[in-house]
């Protein structure tokens, strides 16, 4: 539903005044994170900073806390036919025109790429609870608001027509210290249309002649010139309510018909019916209620048709593998990058084929890569493996006309598919010794490994030793820091196996200080540095990380803890640590770390420990 400017209609004329404590409320989450982090106003330009974005996050949700107020949020993942077109309009966009100021605050379709998973590693931290809906989640939304008659919280004016309270994010919700609460308004739909004189046939009839997602050629004009509304959207809307409020519904109705086309007026007649009938509508509970409601557990029955659903729901399938695994195809990048080069994507294209080879059981052919140029590409034609084959092959335990997980996840690990794709794509790798690494180091190295080994490096390149470095700091050194963890080790000891108690408090607090200023960007430092080339590849490494972790989440191995996106990745440092090195030979870039992180021995060894993990792995692929 898309009604220009009746949003600010509800903000100035029709909400109540409304103080949220010691009750429940239902969060819209796809709309009500969307624009956090632009709301956060963080640097975007070279990915997320996610330890910044997870604590601007706690902040935010830390006044639902404080006033006692339970959430349970519903997240959307696939998108319906009208929803892939606009994605589809929006990448064709990116490429032909989008224009977007450096210093300025990121555009709607550009969004950095652990965002999402940020989140919701906050609301795990925080113990809010939240699920995932396979595809739109507004149904679900309300039927749980119906269920708890509580209202709903969300930036989406659909909600307002629900017949549940709903609470706009604009104006931002603001947490009042004295009272305990939280302010806030609210929009009561009975309460409005007794105040405009409005009956739900009336009400229907506004949003058919205002939705521009119902006519999208806008048959209207006449009409709207024939009882001479105002323009501008947002006084037309009201002097519409007004006028309809006055008339009968036969009146209104003729008014209308005389000005369409007879195909418009059947249509017109259609979508009345149908908005009618979404007014106020009674919606049922489905699994992603009852998981929120039954603890969090959901049960997968033998050959379960409902499996995929509940794997969603239980955040086994990834965001991404909804689309792909529904209708075939797969979309781009949506980051800044080079425009020049290959989809950022791309490179992670064999992770992606084998976890839909994994979902489909081997038995479809035709995934198709929609890069962020609008080209199509079927990607069982295209393979970045290091192995002869066009494919990773077909685990043993892929039988045919079997669903791999049909019964669940139960006895998935023993099958060791994660295992089996990195043997498989990085022949030679010796798995013992990745799994001497810290456990939330894993994924992180594994993925680094991949990254270099499909630049064609295979060794490591000043972007892995950036990266690296962030994961130092930001899971080891800075939490120590917090904690104040003080292990009570000192010198130089020589570290024999990669243990993050070895990493003194004394050499965190060093390691902080010396590295602090590039967690930090300036505007002119920001046009100074900003390079699209330079981008490139840490926008292909964000996307190879996550397909990692949504491969590993997929096989549910066991072997290998989810990267914590805040605890590992931030692009400001990042990239700023690459720009300061970028010049240096390979040795030289590393003799500048260790010059950098002398005065901390300790954070120096064990970032060297990891190092050798990296070079002595590739050494052997």
């Amino acid at each position: 539903m898309r009604i220009r400017a009746f949003c600010k209609n509800i903000e100035v004329n029709e909400l109540e005044v409304c103080n949220l404590k010691n009750c429940t409320v239902v969060i819209d989450g796809q709309n009500y994170f969307y624009r956090l982090y632009q709301d956060s106003k963080l640097p975007y330009q070279f990915g997320c900073e996610s330890n910044k974005y997870a604590d601007y996050l706690r902040d935010h949700f830390s006044m639902f806390k404080k006033a006692n107020v339970k959430c349970y949020i519903l997240f959307k993942f696939g998108n319906t036919d009208r929803e892939k077109k606009a994605k589809f309009k929006e990448t064709e966009t990116y490429i032909t025109g989008l224009t977007y100021e450096v210093n300025g605050p990121p555009p709607n379709d550009i969004t950095p790429v652990f965002m999402k998973c940020i989140y919701r590693e906050v609301l795990d931290e925080m113990g809010i609870d939240y699920v995932i809906c396979e595809f739109e989640s507004k149904k679900q939304c309300i039927a749980l608001a119906q269920k708890l008659k509580c209202p709903i919280i969300s930036f989406d004016i659909e909600f307002a027509f629900s017949g549940r309270p709903y609470i706009p994010y604009a104006p931002p919700l603001h947490y009042n210290d004295t009272t305990g609460s939280i302010e806030c308004g609210i929009f009561i739909l009975d309460h409005f249309m007794r105040k405009n004189g409005l009956t739900r046939e009336i009400l229907s009839i506004f949003v058919v002649l205002t939705d521009e997602l119902i006519f999208t050629d806008l048959p209207f004009q006449s009409f709207f010139e024939e009882v001479r509304l105002p323009l501008g959207f947002f006084k037309r809307n009201a002097a519409l309510l007004r006028w309809l409020s006055r008339n009968t519904v036969e009146n209104i109705k003729s008014r209308i018909i005389r000005n369409l086309t007879p195909e418009d007026q059947n249509m017109f007649s259609e979508e009345q019916v149908k908005i009618f009938d979404l007014i106020g509508r009674i919606e049922t509970p489905g699994e992603p209620v009852n998981y929120l409601l039954n603890g969090k557990s959901t049960l997968i029955e033998n050959n379960d048709p409902q499996w995929f659903e509940k794997g969603v729901i239980t955040k086994k399938i990834a965001l991404v593998y909804v689309n792909m695994y529904h209708s075939n195809s797969f979309y781009g990048s949506w980051c800044i990058e080079d425009p020049n080069a290959d989809d950022a994507l791309f490179l992670s294209i064999d992770i992606i084929k084998y976890a839909y080879n994994l979902l489909t059981n081997y038995q479809r052919n035709n995934l198709q890569f929609k890069n962020n140029k609008n080209e199509v590409q079927n990607i069982n034609n295209v393979s970045l493996t290091m192995t002869s084959t066009s494919s990773v092959q077909k685990p043993p335990c892929c039988e045919e006309n079997n669903i791999l997980f049909g019964n669940g996840w139960d006895g998935i690990k023993d099958f060791k598919l994660f295992d089996f794709f990195l043997k498989e794509s990085l022949p030679g790798i010796n798995l013992d010794y990745i799994k001497t690494l810290p456990e939330d180091a894993r994924l992180v190295v594994l993925s680094l490994i991949y990254f270099c080994c499909r630049k064609k490096e295979n060794t490591m390149t000043h972007e892995a030793y950036s990266i690296l470095l962030s994961y130092v700091m930001l899971g080891v050194v800075l939490p120590k820091i917090d904690t104040n963890n003080n292990n009570n080790i000192n010198g130089k000891p020589n570290i024999v196996k990669i243990d993050k108690d070895l990493v003194t408090l004394n050499d965190c607090d060093t390691a902080s200080t010396i590295l602090a200023p590039f967690f930090e960007l300036t505007y002119s430092e920001l046009e100074n540095i900003f390079d699209k080339k330079l981008i490139h590849p840490f926008v292909e490494f964000q996307h190879c990380l996550e397909q990692m972790n949504n491969l590993n989440r997929l096989c549910d191995q066991g072997d290998y803890q989810p990267t914590i996106y805040h605890k590992t990745y931030n692009g400001t440092f990042v990239y700023k640590f690459f720009y300061s090195i970028k010049n240096e030979s390979r040795d030289g870039a590393l003799h500048a770390i260790k010059k950098i992180l002398t005065s901390a021995p300790t954070v120096l060894n064990f970032y060297m420990s990891l190092v050798k993990v990296c070079e002595q792995t590739m050494t052997n692929l």
